[in-house]
C-alpha cells in the first residue's frame, strides 16, 4: 500500500513539530507536501479519506500478528 506508505511520510514527527509554535498540536498532523510543512485541514481530511479507503480495500481477514484480535 504505496499511499499508506506516502501517508506516513507526510505525518509529522516529533522532530518536525518541535518547530511549530504548538508543537503538542502539530505531533501526527499531515503536512501538504513533503517540503511543505503547513498542515491546513484539507490536507487532513484527504489523509482520513485515504486511510478508510485503503482500510475498505484490505480483506477482512487481514492480520499482522496470527492470533491477533486487531484494532478493535
Amino acid at each position: 500500500m504505496m499511499a499508506l506508505r506516502f501517508l506516513l511520510q507526510l505525518q509529522t514527527s516529533s522532530e518536525d513539530a518541535s518547530f511549530h509554535r504548538s508543537s503538542d498540536r502539530a505531533l501526527g498532523g499531515i503536512r501538504m507536501a513533503v517540503w511543505d510543512s503547513r498542515m491546513p485541514t484539507i490536507a487532513q481530511s484527504l489523509a482520513l479519506l485515504t486511510l478508510l479507503e485503503a482500510l475498505e480495500l484490505m480483506p477482512d481477514d487481514s492480520r499482522v500478528i496470527p492470533g491477533d484480535r486487531g484494532l478493535y
